[in-house]
C-alpha cells in the first residue's frame, strides 16, 4: 500500500503545473509521471531497507526537503525562473487592493 501523501500528491503537482502555465494535458502527464516515479522510489526504498512504505516515504521526503533547503534554486529550475517571476508579479498585482487614487 502506498502512503496517502504520495497517492494524493496529484493535486499539488497539478497546481504547480497550472501555476507554471502549462496545458491540462502536460499537467496530467506530469502528475502521472511523478506519481509513478515517486511510488516506485518509495516501494524500492521500503523493499531495500525493510521498511513499511510510509516510513520509506517519510525518509525520502525528508531527504528531498533537506536537499531543497541546501539548494534554494531547485524550485526555480522545476518551474522556470521567468515563469515564476511573471506569475508572482501577476498574483501580487491582483492581490493588492486599489488605492483611493486608482478608484477615482
Amino acid at each position: 500500500m502506498v502512503p496517502d501523501f504520495v497517492a494524493n500528491a496529484g493535486g499539488v503537482i497539478c497546481a504547480a503545473m497550472e501555476y507554471a502555465g502549462t496545458t491540462q494535458s502536460v499537467a496530467f502527464a506530469t502528475v502521472e509521471e511523478k506519481i509513478r516515479a515517486n511510488t516506485g522510489a518509495v516501494l524500492a526504498e521500503a523493499n531495500a531497507k525493510g521498511l513499511l512504505p510510509r516510513a520509506a516515504a517519510v525518509a525520502l521526503a525528508t531527504r528531498r526537503v533537506r536537499q531543497a533547503m541546501r539548494d534554494p534554486g531547485q524550485g526555480r529550475r522545476v518551474l522556470g525562473r521567468d515563469s515564476l517571476k511573471r506569475r508572482s508579479a501577476g498574483i501580487i498585482a491582483s492581490a493588492v487592493p486599489e488605492t483611493v487614487e486608482q478608484r477615482e
